[in-house]
């Protein structure tokens, strides 16, 4: 911050720092809303100010702030970047995309302004130039584990299954509990026939989240097609006590009480299934061949 800025208002200044590192963001707005009317000239203040009331979710002061910021400092590359961040969270998109663009023209290795511009890009089922971007992270940046997760869901997202797996797995090389990596794994390898895998992907997410539905489910349907029947059968039931309502766990139930024999609660598992997801034809159909026979 310049020296030139009044006593005062580095009194003020260093007091909302002091609150913002603290985490008291209220405090925080307080202390540099006086800083900035003592300073009115110093970017560092006002750029401050602006990512204090971003922490505060006041995005559209934040987005003025900011840009008062930058007309002091053009090249104040913390503020340009918050601008962006404010402005994508408004969902005022083309203005994002220009403020991290203009970054990148001047600084073309701010990894962050292209993560941020492939979410925007993605955001925008733009999913070629959201490619790039975080293709382009991934460049100056390898170990960033969350473009190679973006980048994986994306792939997965546009069907390019195979290609999904190597990101996510670059993610879990860089931090091994990264939970959505793990279950964007799960998921693509079962939808690759790699069943196995699938499973120690959902059992580490129900490592670290014991109850969570949609790994449960993964778990079971993995095993499932593995042929573990009495393993899978366990697993739906537990996803069926947690959340009735879910179709996929009703169905999955009922698909492995048929192959065991278990008609009569197959139909009923079945039936729910269907009456929770109309669209869902393997029930309905299955649910005619139990009841048929």
């Amino acid at each position: 911050m310049p020296s030139t800025i009044p006593p005062d208002a580095k009194t003020a200044f260093d007091a909302g720092m002091a609150a913002l590192t603290a985490g008291n963001a209220a405090a925080a707005e307080a202390h540099l809303q006086r800083a900035a009317s003592l300073a009115p000239q110093s970017a560092d203040v006002q750029g401050n100010l602006a990512v204090c009331l971003q922490a505060l979710g006041k995005l559209e002061p934040a987005v003025v702030v900011f840009r008062r910021a930058i007309q002091l400092q053009p090249d104040f590359l913390e503020a340009r970047y918050g601008l962006g961040s404010a402005l994508q969270a408004l969902k005022r998109m083309d203005e994002a995309r220009a403020a991290f663009g203009s970054i990148l023209t001047t600084n073309p290795d701010h990894v962050e302004s292209h993560y941020a511009l492939a979410t925007v890009w993605q955001a925008e089922s733009r999913p070629n130039e959201a490619i790039t971007h975080y293709q382009a992270a991934l460049r100056i940046d390898p170990d960033f584990a969350e473009a190679s997760y973006g980048l994986g869901t994306l792939l997965l997202k546009i069907g390019k299954v195979a290609d999904s797996i190597p990101c996510f797995e670059s993610a879990l090389n860089v931090d091994p509990d990264y939970k959505e990596a793990l279950l964007g794994l799960g998921a693509a390898t079962y939808r690759t026939g790699d069943s196995a895998k699938a499973e120690s992907a959902f059992t580490r997410v129900l490592r670290l989240d014991p109850g969570h539905l949609q790994s449960i489910i993964g778990l079971a349907s993995s095993q499932r097609r593995q042929g573990r029947n009495a393993d899978a059968r366990v697993n739906f039931r537990m996803a069926v006590e947690l959340n009735p309502n879910d179709a996929r766990a009703q169905y999955g139930l009922g698909e492995v009480l048929h192959a065991e024999g278990q008609t009569q609660e197959a139909a009923e598992h079945l039936r729910r299934a269907a009456s929770l997801n109309p669209q869902m034809q393997d029930a309905i159909a299955l649910l005619t061949k139990t009841t048929i026979q």
